[in-house]
């Protein structure tokens, strides 16, 4: 079976093809029944010459083309054989500009956060000083209580004495009042049985 097929040709770094019509079977490099194009991808635009009436006598004989063929015949027809792919130098290049916008929008992301952070920050520190006033407030409200305490304290002892006295002295007051009165019973228990005694007696 035959088949259409780019064979490498030239030296290293310095490559070109061509199409070659050849035995499936035989690698590329082996010998060739007809040379029907070239192709060189290096130079400025890219160069590709075919045979286009021998192409199509090939296929029209059985002859198959090979993947990278039919993209190369399909692009030279269309014209865009010379947007060719860029070179690993370009593709950088190009990967630069294009991440470069890239590369600023993540720059001004991290400022507005930076400023987001500083705000944060400022409102924290005006929270804090506000809680550290009201924390001083009550603290004065706290000693003053303190010192209007104290003053009270020793009116409340004085009072807590005074109702102490005067609850011993009830209690005084009542021992007395039981004590005479226990002593007048005993007493009256005592004259009321020496009468008696010296009546029997």
């Amino acid at each position: 079976m035959l088949t259409i097929r780019l064979r490498r040709m030239g030296r290293k770094d310095r490559a070109f093809y061509r199409f070659v019509v050849s035995d499936s079977r035989r690698a590329p490099t082996a010998s060739a029944v007809e040379e029907v194009g070239h192709y060189d991808p290096l130079q400025k635009p890219p160069v590709l010459q075919i045979q286009r009436e021998r192409i199509d006598y090939w296929v029209s004989n059985g002859a198959t083309l090979s993947n990278t063929v039919k993209t190369l015949i399909h692009r030279a027809e269309s014209g865009k054989l010379a947007e060719d792919k860029p070179k690993k130098a370009k593709a950088k290049a190009q990967a630069e500009t294009a991440e470069a916008p890239k590369v600023e929008a993540p720059k001004q992301e991290a400022k507005v956060e930076e400023a987001k952070v500083e705000e944060a920050k400022a409102e924290a520190a005006t929270q804090e000083a506000q809680g550290e006033e009201a924390k001083a407030e009550d603290t004065k409200a706290d000693e003053v209580k303190a010192e209007g305490a104290e003053e009270t304290k020793p009116e409340a002892k004085s009072e807590a004495k005074q109702e102490a006295q005067a609850e011993a002295t009830a209690e005084k007051a009542d021992d007395d009042k039981t004590e005479t009165e226990a002593s007048e019973t005993s007493e009256a228990k005592a004259e009321g049985e020496k009468p008696e005694e010296s009546e029997s007696a």
